[in-house]
Order: C-alpha cells, then structure tokens, then sequence
C-alpha cells in the first residue's frame, strides 16, 4: 500500500456519499477495499462495467482485511438480471466503478444506481439509497466539460448545487448556465 492509498481510503470511509476521482493506474480499487475495512463494512456491492468483475473479485480476494461480504455486478446485472436481489438487501456500502458509466440522468443504469436524478424530486430511489455508504471511482470525472458532473452532484451532494436564493437543486440547465 502506498502513503495515497492509505490517505484516498481514509478520506472515503470519514464520507457517507464521495466521489473519487484519482488518476487511472492509481489504485481507485485497493482505496475503496481498505475503506470498506476502515468503516467496518458487512456487505459490499460493487457495481462495475462487465469487464473488470473478474478483477473485483480478485482484488478483494488479495486486499480485503475485514470478514465482510461482497457482491460484483455490472452496470447491466444492476438495472437488470440482478436487479430483484439488490434491491431487496440493505448494504453498508455501494462503490460504482467507472462512475462515468452514470453522467446520463434518464439511462436505467444511471436510475438503478442513483435514483431519478432527472426529475428533481428523488421519489424513485436507487441503489444509493439502500447503502450506508455510497463511492464512486473514476479516472474521468468529466472528460469533456463540467456538465458531466451535474448527475453525480444531484445524487451525491446536492446541497453543493443548492441556489443560495431559492434553497432549490439547480437544475441541469442552471448549473450549466455558471
């Protein structure tokens, strides 16, 4: 373990809702393991694109120090095959890997993992909503522009994009009006 994995897990098991966004290559999984440990997790679920499942499993495999659980499951098995199970457990935490697999409001991953953040009202909820604690990993917070960031800080922090006048969520046209 380096000293910054070390720090980026810490720094995500003393927050309930984070998102973080190192480099690729750094070490998101291993960060996100060791917090699971830090917050004395019971059951994980992960939630990745279908071609690093296998690796999710191995990393926690080698990584893992606590006796909790896991469950690895892609974007698709989220909002689809899988669906019914997850949703019917609680979770003490819920790491989306790849988070820019959720920069769309109206896709059925984006509403499986966070709940209806396109309408405003958050009355549908999401897999956020059974965990304790939520991470999402990226090496690509925005790889074009700052809107990117509007469906993550809805669900994640929307006290972040809160118009200090009205007390209201901006909306995605107003936060991308700044």
């Amino acid at each position: 373990i380096l000293p910054y994995q070390m720090l980026g897990s810490e720094w995500l098991s003393e927050r309930k809702r984070a998102m973080l966004g190192d480099e690729m290559g750094t070490g998101k999984t291993v960060q996100a393991i060791l917090a699971a440990d830090l917050v004395f997790a019971v059951n994980v679920i992960v939630v990745c694109p279908a071609s690093v499942v296998g690796n999710w499993h191995a990393e926690v495999k080698r990584w893992r120090v606590g006796d909790w659980s896991v469950f690895v499951t892609s974007y698709e098995g989220m909002s689809g095959a899988h669906r019914d199970f997850i949703f019917s457990q609680r979770w003490s935490v819920a790491i989306f890997d790849e988070g820019r697999f959720l920069q769309t409001p109206t896709t059925k991953r984006t509403k499986a993992a966070y709940g209806d953040v396109d309408g405003g009202t958050r009355e549908i909820p999401g897999l956020m909503d059974l965990a304790e604690y939520v991470w999402v990993l990226t090496g690509t917070p925005m790889r074009n522009n700052a809107s990117e960031m509007f469906t993550h800080f809805k669900a994640l922090a929307p006290d972040r994009i809160r118009s200090k006048k009205s007390g209201k969520v901006y909306s995605f046209e107003q936060f991308t009006a700044y």
